[in-house]
């Protein structure tokens, strides 16, 4: 058992020590966050869904009425730390400025049914099927491979209007 715990503990620290990290930035900026462990997270890789058992540790703020929940993976590589997911009410979504996040490879997907992606690099198609959605609330996730990009796209939020 106690093999198994260290293999568990060598997964988990690399990942709370960033976690810690940016939480303490977060109290020293004055942003109130929340961190919770989740599961069942859904991890596209290629076209294929891979379910997380496992749970990660998720921060979740507001800025500027953004919810945004970012999870940070223990299963990590060169390209994948973790993620970046707004939610967003379906006016919210299609009024968002995506120009802002163009330098960014992100996806749209529905709340209730998040396995159907809306973005195909077209925003003016995406705004069409999201308005003919019967969703309510839509995700706007971003895969993130340093920790760098999520003070840019945190940055990028302070400065939008809602």
């Amino acid at each position: 058992m106690e093999e198994k715990i260290k293999e568990a503990n060598k997964l988990y620290k690399p990942t709370l020590d960033i976690v810690e990290k940016f939480c303490n930035d977060l109290k020293l900026r004055k942003i109130g966050y929340t961190l919770g462990f989740y599961n069942n997270h859904e991890l596209k890789i290629g076209k294929v869904f891979i379910k997380e058992f496992y749970p990660i540790p998720v921060v979740s703020l507001k800025i500027n009425k953004y919810e945004i929940d970012i999870g940070f993976d223990i299963v990590t590589d060169k390209d994948y730390i973790g993620f970046i997911e707004l939610t967003l009410d379906k006016e919210k979504v299609l009024n968002f400025d995506y120009d802002k996040i163009k330098e960014f490879n992100f996806e749209i997907y529905g709340y209730e049914n998040y396995l159907i992606d809306y973005y195909d690099g077209d925003v003016e198609n995406t705004k069409r099927l999201i308005h003919n959605s019967n969703e309510i609330k839509f995700h706007i996730g971003f895969n993130i491979s340093k920790f760098s990009q999520v003070k840019v796209i945190l940055g990028l939020l302070e400065k939008m209007k809602t």
